[in-house]
């Protein structure tokens, strides 16, 4: 056509040349990076009337395709730092697979021109798209997919009230391994160790209380490292932004001129989060989790991004030291389904953590759970049955904790100022599944609900004026409340 003009320039030309076909090579050997997966675009090129016709990445003129972009990305292919790979190539030419780090969830490969997955064609890896200029395509909608499509966890066994059991009767003894395996290098944190296991497998959080010198953050690291999950650890301090946690918008210049900003994300991204002595930081930069915590999203300047899964805040704090400290408020503190106090070693548990003093604790613990049996596991707990009777000891139990209501237990009502919310009641319900099927079991008892209970209610009751005269804890008032409360309804309450 006479509107089509061609390089004049033969070299300009022989680049060009060269660099259609290097990028195209590049696509297909390398999945592209996070900061690359921004300027993907997908293109239909047949119309989305045409279930079978192909799916094509399309880049803009001024991102990412250029000579320069492919050599580095092949630099950090040898240097091994590229953290998306096409493993098992050597193995299995005709059945590539996807791998990529854990904490990111990223859309299957899908074959040129259609086909099944595990066809010998090259792939293309249709990432998440976070973000587009103004004059790019709109993300694609992958419910419109080929038929060809196969979900990321289509290998895994789906979950149905009728496998859960099956599903869960290895449980136990993975959770058995899991303690014996954090206790080479954290002693006498059976408990603790158990009941973080619950509020992962419940989608829960926990904070951490105790002294110094406890090993509450070691006991994190220890569990991020047996449980395979990817970790971060933000140290609240007094001068801690939000921003430092969730992430900024940066200003970047492209080798074109063009600029644009790029969320860069903050640690919340990650799937174990340690919130080292959160109590340290001011309200505004605390309720910076409070989102993440209860939604399981990022919101910045307008977007929204959501966090990997699975998601664990795990917060500590010391609760004897108050200069310089901002307790978190009750609205926070009921985000977390359990509060963990770390106490005093025995004198045999303390004479063994002084013989088996280690300067590298860690370096021989080895993953006992995977990323994919978490979640797993956790689908199948929603399946437990509650049965009634269960239900309402503790519905019961919450609701002794409300001086001001007709339930409430007389005895405890002068020390205690508010109770607990209706989110407890449902808190000891999830919490009670989680260790059910801990302890091999596939029905929710009375015991399990009495068991947590501590651990669910210590941080929900606001204790009076009379409680701190007369030195009753939190943990007093909820042991005074389990020993009056019946498992059996015996009246109107």
């Amino acid at each position: 056509p006479q509107n089509h003009r061609m390089p004049t320039n033969a070299a300009r030309f022989s680049e060009v040349a060269c660099l259609l076909i290097c990028s195209n090579w590049a696509i297909a050997r390398f999945p592209l990076r996070e900061t690359d997966r921004r300027s993907a675009k997908l293109k239909h090129p047949l119309g989305q009337t045409n279930p079978g016709s192909q799916w094509l990445p399309v880049h803009s003129c001024d991102e990412r395709l250029h000579y320069p972009a492919v050599r580095s990305m092949a630099a950090d292919e040898q240097r091994g730092s590229l953290g998306r790979r096409l493993s098992g190539f050597a193995e299995a030419p005709d059945a590539w697979q996807n791998s990529r780090p854990i904490g990111e969830r990223f859309q299957p490969m899908l074959p040129l021109g259609g086909g099944t997955p595990n066809s010998s064609r090259p792939l293309l890896c249709p990432h998440r798209y976070e973000h587009h200029s103004e004059n790019s395509m709109p993300a694609p909608d992958f419910d419109q997919l080929p038929p060809n499509h196969v979900e990321e966890d289509a290998t895994v066994t789906a979950v149905t009230p009728e496998n859960a059991a099956e599903i869960l009767a290895t449980l136990p003894s993975r959770v058995e391994a899991i303690q014996q395996e954090v206790g080479q290098c954290v002693v006498g944190q059976q408990e603790n160790t158990a009941a973080i296991l619950y509020a992962l497998l419940s989608y829960g959080h926990c904070l951490i209380e105790g002294v110094p010198g406890l090993a509450k953050t070691l006991l994190v690291r220890a569990l991020a490292r047996v449980l395979d999950l990817d970790f971060k650890r933000i140290q609240f301090t007094p001068d801690l932004m939000p921003p430092d946690i969730t992430g900024t918008d940066i200003l970047q210049e492209e080798e074109s001129g063009h600029r644009e900003f790029e969320f860069i994300k903050g640690p919340i991204f990650t799937q174990m989060l340690l919130a080292d002595e959160i109590n340290r930081t001011p309200p505004k930069t605390q309720a910076a989790l409070l989102e993440a915590m209860q939604e399981r999203t990022v919101t910045v300047s307008g977007r929204t991004d959501q966090l990997p899964e699975p998601f664990l805040v795990l917060a500590t704090q010391n609760p004897i030291e108050q200069e310089g400290t901002y307790p978190l408020p009750e609205a926070q503190l009921d985000r977390f389904l359990f509060q963990l106090e770390v106490g005093y070693p025995s004198l045999e548990e303390e004479k063994q953590i002084v013989a088996g003093h280690s300067f590298t604790p860690l370096q021989g613990l080895r993953p006992q759970l995977s990323r994919r049996d978490i979640l797993l596991y956790r689908d199948a707990i929603e399946h437990i049955p509650a049965s009634a009777n269960v239900i309402d000891y503790a519905a019961r139990l919450v609701r002794a904790t409300r001086p001001s209501l007709d339930g409430a237990s007389t005895s405890v009502a002068r020390w205690i100022r508010w109770g607990a919310s209706p989110r407890a009641s449902q808190n000891l319900i999830l919490a009670g599944r989680a260790r059910a099927a801990a302890h091999g079991r596939f029905n929710v008892a009375c015991e399990d609900v009495k068991a947590t209970a501590p651990m669910v209610l210590r941080h929900r009751i606001i204790r009076s004026f009379h409680a701190d005269a007369e030195g009753q804890s939190a943990d007093d008032i909820i042991q005074q409340l389990l020993a009056e409360i019946p498992q059996a309804a015996t009246g109107r309450g």
